[in-house]
């Protein structure tokens, strides 16, 4: 099964195409190393967050239209079309005429839905935009089954979880500590407005001061090495973030065997729904829990059955 990523040229940034080889990405047709975008979003040529990381699948390809369509003979291409001004239509028109014979799976990267459409963890009724679904083959989300289902409800079509994949086992080689150095960590998203930063700020120092805890804040100026660093070694992550993203700070705190509370994200719904709240007194009393005795073996186990690179490819031949 090969797979390509290919995300429509107005919304792929300054990411180049891409190839896999060997669980490594190089410029395509190159044996240059490509550590995506900028070396702050990766693990050198190794692994990259998120979407990007579909691309691992079976030693896969990430397409950018703007340096044109590769000949290659695809059996899946993941697509994304997202943004209001993009022309989906010409989009998927020239995949189907360049790989005639794959098929075409939408899929979110960055997108209105966990903004608009999900409330709390729960899909609510308001109108979802299905004008690039209704152009493919398959209907992904990056979001667990209940999300999926909720989704495909409102949208009266088959919509199928497809998780973002992690190699999670090298990821834990590489920065898995056994130090807590006495510190909460904000995980909320601090630069988009509306995710709940204020409060998550307000709480974690209450928190911070009332148990002494250091804080640490969430300021986007972690290269992703340094941030994995911090998380490993942190001894709570705090993150009331108000949306149901696919959620990387979630994955990568389990990852770490780092407890995470509060919020709404994909994972912590579908992991430790337990944690999943914004009440402040129900954080208080799990954060005072998990300080004294968290064990994160069937979380890890968990989160292995869903995001590992196999589970996902396991998942995508499952849908296909």
């Amino acid at each position: 099964m090969k797979v390509a990523l290919i995300i429509h040229d107005r919304e792929c940034g300054n990411w180049k195409s891409f190839q896999v080889k060997n669980g490594k990405a190089y410029l395509l047709n190159t044996e240059i190393p490509y550590v995506g975008s900028n070396s702050n979003g990766s693990i050198d040529n190794f692994i990259f967050r998120n979407v990007w990381n579909y691309a691992f699948i079976n030693d896969g390809y990430f397409i950018n239209p703007n340096e044109g369509f590769p000949k290659i003979d695809l059996d899946v291409i993941i697509a994304v079309a997202e943004h209001q001004n993009s022309n989906k239509v010409n989009f998927i028109n020239t995949l189907r005429s360049k790989y005639k014979n794959s098929i075409i799976i939408a899929t979110l990267k960055d997108t209105p839905l966990w903004k608009h459409n999900i409330t709390n963890g729960t899909v609510n009724d308001k109108k979802i935009d299905t004008s690039f679904y209704d152009l493919c083959d398959i209907i992904t989300l990056p979001l667990n089954d209940n999300i999926c289902k909720g989704v495909s409800e409102v949208i009266d079509r088959d919509v199928y979880s497809l998780p973002y994949p992690y190699k999670i086992d090298e990821l834990r080689d590489m920065f898995l500590t056994n130090t807590d150095d006495k510190s909460i960590l904000i995980g909320c998203n601090s630069w988009v407005p509306g995710r709940g930063y204020s409060k998550c700020l307000e709480f974690s120092k209450m928190i911070a001061k009332k148990y002494n805890y250091n804080l640490i804040e969430n300021t986007d100026s972690y290269s992703w090495k340094q941030w994995l660093q911090v998380i490993s070694k942190t001894s709570c992550v705090i993150n009331m973030d108000n949306w149901t993203t696919p959620g990387q700070v979630s994955i990568e705190s389990i990852l770490l065997d780092t407890p995470v509370i509060g919020g709404y994200s994909d994972p912590s719904l579908a992991i430790l729904p337990e944690y999943a709240t914004n009440d402040v007194d129900t954080l208080e009393e799990i954060f005072r829990e998990v300080t004294l005795n968290y064990d994160n073996s069937d979380n890890l186990s968990k989160l292995k059955s869903i995001h590992s690179i196999e589970s996902v490819k396991n998942k995508l031949e499952g849908i296909l």
